[in-house]
């Protein structure tokens, strides 16, 4: 098991432990299948939204290529880019649909993006929505997603 020694603090940019590599054995959401499966790139419903009242949908194709049923869970992770005070780490899970998709079937995993999706914890040490640009991944497993780019301004504005 890879434990992390820590979780909020400054950003060193070594990730190793000891004598071990900074690699875990298999990424968060990895599973095995009988099928194969193949993700679309995610879409959002507006690529600007402001930080009062922020509000989107992001959606995702997934496609059964495979010979026989899938059971599929959509994972969403949110990554912040630029801007903010928090979130000192690469990505964190905040949301994930579960899909049942027929052989050569396909659906569309939809995320309600909203305030409790975006939020950190503030220097306040309250839920907070802070400007900047954030990158929303969706796929099967933590190291397989793919992203769409989204900019949180200090406005209400929107915009597709």
């Amino acid at each position: 098991a890879q434990l992390p020694v820590y979780y909020n603090g400054k950003d060193h940019r070594y990730r190793g432990y000891v004598d071990q590599s900074a690699g875990p054995s298999y990424a968060f959401g990895h599973g095995l299948s009988y099928t194969s499966v193949v993700y679309g790139a995610p879409r959002l419903s507006h690529a600007r939204v402001g930080t009062r009242a922020p509000r989107l949908t992001c959606r995702v194709t997934v496609r059964n290529t495979g010979s026989r049923p899938a059971e599929e869970t959509v994972q969403l992770y949110v990554r912040r880019l630029s801007g903010g005070s928090s979130w000192p780490r690469v990505r964190e899970l905040r949301g994930f649909v579960r899909l049942s998709l027929a052989p050569g079937a396909q659906a569309d995993a939809v995320f309600e993006v909203g305030p409790d999706t975006l939020a950190s914890v503030g220097r306040d040490l309250r839920p907070v929505v802070e400007p900047g640009s954030v990158e929303l991944e969706t796929g099967p497993a933590s190291d397989r997603t793919r992203g769409a780019r989204l900019e949180i301004t200090d406005s209400e504005s929107r915009s597709t």
